[in-house]
């Protein structure tokens, strides 16, 4: 019986071992994708002239990526990676942002348009 425990307990501590310590020494591919996806989005979205400073950063981010990735520090790499996709998704959103913003104005300037254009007619 106390065998079996002590097996046990062996076995559920290298598990976790494996769980913490092995996980760093594989490159984080799904990350990388998901911020190299996600940095083509905001730019194809115009990201680098409407929102320049969160779309810079992202870029940052993935080029301490790569450089981590080049030095085998995946863990670091994995970090980065999260932090470029998540900057580049901000810089989506706030190009997606501008974009809708000046369409409601260009509306905004339409109906004020139509609207004098209303006035004078009914005066």
């Amino acid at each position: 019986m106390r065998n079996s425990v002590v097996l046990f307990l062996l076995s559920a501590g290298f598990i976790v071992f494996c769980s913490f310590g092995c996980s760093s020494k594989n490159p984080p591919l799904q990350d990388i994708s998901n911020a190299k996806m996600a940095l083509l989005e905001a730019k194809e979205a115009g990201a680098s002239s409407l929102a320049p400073d969160l779309f810079n950063q992202s870029q940052a981010e993935y080029k301490k990526m790569q450089e981590f990735m080049d030095k085998e520090e995946f863990k670091q790499a994995k970090y980065a990676a999260q932090k470029a996709y998540i900057k580049a998704k901000s810089a989506l959103s706030h190009a997606q942002n501008e974009k809708v913003q000046k369409r409601v104005d260009e509306l905004n300037s339409e109906v004020n348009v139509i609207k004098k254009d209303f006035t004078t007619i009914s005066k």
